[in-house]
């Protein structure tokens, strides 16, 4: 019953911190109501262990049903993200979520619903680590070129910045010098007088 109980709020958790990195990756802000946000996934847990045993299974079902919206809302962000951005890890990413999106529309119909057979294996375990391997390599090249990205971005500073100090230099030697012949000029009448 715990182990339920325990799934069944860690589904509700990753549908919903999946909504609110997706809102994020296609419109570059947080979501508008994110207190709110944050008090519904701490109040997830305590609900989920209150609930009555016999309230579990419609509960679920419904829920079930709702995250799938969300889930679909979410997939339609990041497709229109890729679509913006139109680089290949939005794209694998879109491919990747569709994919366990259907294994999990799957594993639905088959665990809570019955419309499946008893002998029809779960989609979700095997999709699941697979593209989220695929997409973790995918999101390691991507911090390789940021770094590859701030290293050239550094020796770009690093080379305006030795510009900069042979300008200054160059322009303290021309006041010095600009100094020099005007103390002289001045000078020079003072003397002969």
């Amino acid at each position: 019953d715990w182990m339920d109980r325990f799934a069944f709020a860690a589904m509700v958790w990753m549908a919903m911190l999946f909504m609110a990195y997706t809102h994020r990756l296609r419109f570059h802000t947080p979501l508008r109501w994110y207190r709110f946000f944050w008090v519904f996934l701490g109040a997830v847990p305590l609900v989920v262990i209150l609930l009555p045993s016999s309230w579990l299974p419609p509960v679920r079902i419904g829920m079930y049903a709702s995250l799938a919206v969300v889930n679909l809302r979410s997939v339609q962000n990041v497709v229109m993200s890729a679509r913006a951005d139109r680089d290949l890890a939005h794209r694998a990413l879109c491919v990747f979520l569709l994919v366990i999106f259907l294994a999990a529309l799957h594993d639905f119909a088959y665990q809570i619903v019955g419309w499946l057979p008893i002998t029809q294996p779960l989609a979700l375990s095997r999709v699941l680590p697979l593209a989220l391997c695929c997409y973790s390599g995918l999101l390691l090249v991507r911090v390789f070129d940021a770094m590859a990205q701030v290293d050239l971005l550094n020796r770009t500073l690093e080379a305006r910045v030795v510009q900069r100090t042979r300008e200054l230099e160059a322009a303290n030697a021309a006041k010095t010098h600009f100094i020099a012949s005007a103390s002289h000029d001045l000078r020079q009448p003072l003397v002969s007088i």
